[in-house]
């Protein structure tokens, strides 16, 4: 799908950044479309040390319910009450401080009414296999010659840092730490995430990347 969006609008030169398992999804990317891809940034994301879903936290009880429209929804209607929002199963461990209702409204409420983002976000959570992150991995170790940076909490407890130490070594790519955040660096820390990505953006473009 993020290939298809990119085709669809024509996209090129495009700085790939995936936070979350969106760097799961943005590894895959990478791996098998990379055309249209300058750069990637993996941020607070899946490694080869990981499983997907994540364990930390129970998230792997998505993709079981992802089996049946009836447990999906079901699982979902527990975010109508904003107390569950900071539960370390469904944001507290994302998030290190409580994000604003109106975001977190934006996060939660349209799978919770549309029928139609619930079957999209069966499909992509019912797929997730470590075995397809880590075949991405192993291909972006030995093939991917773009710029790639590593963005990371210091404090994630679903994606350690140790994990993303030892993933930048193999991709010989540079780290950048985020301090006093889990892994929604751009919720926990929004002006040192853009600071990292701005910096690092300007040193490729000096080194000749568009």
């Amino acid at each position: 799908m993020i290939a298809q969006f990119l085709d669809a609008l024509d996209l090129r030169e495009v700085t790939l950044v995936g936070n979350d398992s969106g760097g799961a999804y943005s590894q895959i990317v990478a791996a098998a479309h990379p055309a249209r891809i300058a750069r990637l940034v993996l941020n607070s994301c899946e490694t080869p040390e990981c499983t997907w879903p994540p364990t930390p936290g129970g998230f792997g009880l998505l993709k079981a319910t992802a089996a049946h429209p009836a447990s999906y929804r079901t699982l979902y209607q527990l975010l109508r009450i904003s107390r569950t929002w900071r539960w370390r199963n469904t944001y507290g461990w994302l998030a290190k401080y409580p994000i604003d209702a109106h975001v977190m409204n934006s996060f939660v409420r349209p799978v919770l009414t549309d029928p139609a983002i619930r079957h999209d976000g069966r499909k992509a959570i019912g797929s997730v296999s470590a075995r397809h992150s880590r075949a991405a991995a192993d291909h972006l170790a030995a093939h991917f010659t773009k710029p790639l940076l590593l963005a990371w909490a210091a404090d994630d407890h679903v994606f350690p840092l140790t994990h993303a130490q030892r993933f930048a070594t193999r991709l010989n790519a540079p780290l950048e730490t985020i301090p006093d955040s889990y892994t929604y660096t751009a919720e926990d820390q929004p002006h040192r995430t853009a600071a990292i990505l701005r910096d690092w953006m300007h040193s490729t473009v000096d080194k000749g990347r568009p």
